[in-house]
């Protein structure tokens, strides 16, 4: 049954107060997306956890159920404190799936960002900038590569962890060959992060170093207040993120400590082959150009289990949801025709705007961006075929 956005907001408040699955009740709607949304949920022993609902107007489609369900088999493949955890999956009573995930309390770096004004003093992030790039190490480590890392994505726990959210276009290292998901010429992600090679839609070249661009993207945003490559729209923003160079951060912030700085641009660089070479090098870089020795660099914090085989439920009890996976994960590239799910936190302190739970207003193109935009879809086009443009703010 198709149904329209507005219905699918209205279905989703309705869910607050039932029971899903005779087990977990709903008792608060916290985040919401176009694709999915968010509840904080109560389990019938008493456990407190967040349950992520795919919309209906989305489940009928098979490939955006496979890649909202992906999200949990990436993001578990990693057991580090920095991975939000993917504890269950399942179907409610009218078909949708849904995720079960940890509760986390607290807020996002872009939160935080905005909350001092849009910019970030370089000590106060130190320990978010450190978290992050510990989780990223893991995660490479562990053979995924996350593709849609933003401030949005790293959440600052209460507890003390910084936590990368939303593995919903994460993709496996070892499934290259396949790409089962995704296909050449398919543009995934948010602009305003894009390394040059996502925003040109090559998919195969999209690897651990993409990450450390959006990484370096990241952090310029969190210092400068500004995002690497300003526009009136994502389409701009993604025309100059195929095209442009990463302005110099000192252009922006000069009383930045050149050490610093350098660690920033290197990671921004255009071309993937000047650019850090592994998260940990960068980590390594940032930690000493910030004036701290190296014998005080933590062990990088190593994920504690083996990988698991790509068909691995969610969890260790088999639903119907994650055997219908196993067989979705052979399907054809056709996949990232449709949008993947959208990030979606869970927050527990209610004085928190919540993200996501307005659509962004969305800009009108100039007519001279639009030829502009035109024009280089056209000249990808004959390099990689057609692009589809799936992306967020």
């Amino acid at each position: 049954m198709s149904t329209t956005p507005r219905e699918d907001n209205d279905h989703a408040n309705a869910r607050v107060g039932t029971t899903v699955d005779r087990k977990w009740r709903l008792d608060a709607l916290v985040a919401i997306s176009s694709v999915a949304a968010t509840y904080k949920a109560t389990h019938r022993n008493g456990v407190e956890t967040a349950l992520k609902i795919l919309h209906r107007s989305q489940s009928t489609y098979a490939p955006v159920v496979e890649r909202f369900l992906q999200e949990a088999h990436l993001a578990n493949r990693i057991d580090h404190p920095g991975v939000e955890r993917v504890l269950d999956d399942g179907k409610t009573e009218d078909g949708s799936v849904f995720l079960v995930m940890e509760l986390l309390a607290g807020d996002t770096l872009e939160d935080r960002r905005s909350a001092a004004g849009g910019k970030l003093a370089l000590d106060d992030a130190l320990p978010a900038f450190d978290g992050f790039l510990d989780a990223l190490i893991a995660i490479h480590t562990a053979g995924v590569f996350h593709r849609n890392l933003k401030p949005a994505n790293v959440f600052l726990a209460t507890d003390g962890r910084v936590v990368l959210t939303d593995f919903g276009r994460a993709r496996l290292a070892e499934r290259d060959a396949k790409a089962a998901l995704s296909v050449e010429g398919l543009v995934l992600g948010t602009p305003a992060y894009m390394s040059p090679e996502q925003a040109q839609g090559k998919r195969s070249q999209i690897d651990a170093s993409s990450d450390i661009w959006s990484a370096g993207a990241i952090l310029f945003t969190a210092l400068t207040g500004r995002r690497v490559h300003e526009g009136n729209s994502n389409h701009e923003r993604l025309l100059h993120a195929q095209t442009k160079p990463a302005p110099k951060i000192a252009s922006l912030l000069p009383e930045l400590a050149p050490a610093v700085a350098d660690v920033i641009d290197r990671a921004l660089a255009f071309e993937k082959k000047d650019r850090w070479p592994s998260a940990s090098e960068m980590r390594r870089a940032f930690w000493l150009a910030t004036g701290r020795d190296e014998s005080t660099l933590p062990a990088e914090t190593k994920p504690a289990t083996a990988k698991p085989d790509q068909g691995s439920p969610a969890a260790p009890a088999r639903s119907e949801a994650s055997q219908w996976l196993e067989s979705a994960t052979k399907k054809s590239d056709d996949a990232d025709l449709l949008p993947p799910p959208v990030a979606a936190f869970v927050r527990t302190d209610p004085s928190v705007v919540l993200h996501g739970a307005s659509p962004a207003r969305r800009k009108k193109l100039s007519k001279t961006t639009i030829l502009a935009t035109v024009a280089m879809v056209l000249l990808v086009g004959c390099v990689a075929g057609i692009i589809v443009l799936t992306f967020t703010d």
